[in-house]
């Protein structure tokens, strides 16, 4: 086979899209929860720390979550997008984290409190419920926001 031929990907249509899609939200639900156990553990490490407040534990153990999250979905979950530097992987890492942290609070305010008011739903299973309804709506923003493709220069090599 003429080797570049056998370099160009054939993009995925149907079916094969929606696996690819699937399979990348299943990376993006691995990640964020391994993120939560980053989260959990070092919280519980810093409170250990004599003198630090649990909230600036808890911000400090947020923030590692999302630096966290988001090199494991630049590397793994949207490898197939790569950034073209520092400058371009700290924008990413901007917008990843206010999007998805903006969405993540507001989202899971509104749900929540629309799940236990008009559905009746327990607190606790509102919220569960709130959190992985917004797990949907920012993969989608991460999806098209964040890792995006526009404007990315591509190598002859790359199969995009």
């Amino acid at each position: 086979m003429n080797p570049l031929v056998s370099r160009v990907a054939i993009a995925p249509s149907g079916r094969g899209r929606l696996v690819a899609l699937v399979r990348r939200w299943a990376r993006w639900g691995t990640v964020g929860t391994l993120g939560l156990g980053v989260q959990t553990v070092t919280l519980l490490a810093l409170a250990r720390i004599p003198g630090l407040h649990y909230l600036i534990a808890t911000f400090m153990a947020v923030a590692g979550a999302i630096v966290h999250n988001f090199l494991w979905h630049e590397r793994w979950t949207w490898a197939d997008r790569p950034s073209r530097g520092i400058a371009h992987r700290l924008t990413r890492l901007g917008r990843f984290t206010v999007v998805t942290g903006l969405m993540s609070i507001v989202g899971n305010v509104a749900l929540t409190a629309a799940y236990v008011e008009h559905l009746g739903l327990p607190l606790l299973r509102a919220n569960l419920l709130a959190v992985a309804s917004i797990s949907l709506l920012n993969f989608a923003a991460a999806h098209r926001l964040v890792f995006l493709t526009r404007g990315i220069p591509v190598d002859a090599g790359d199969p995009r």
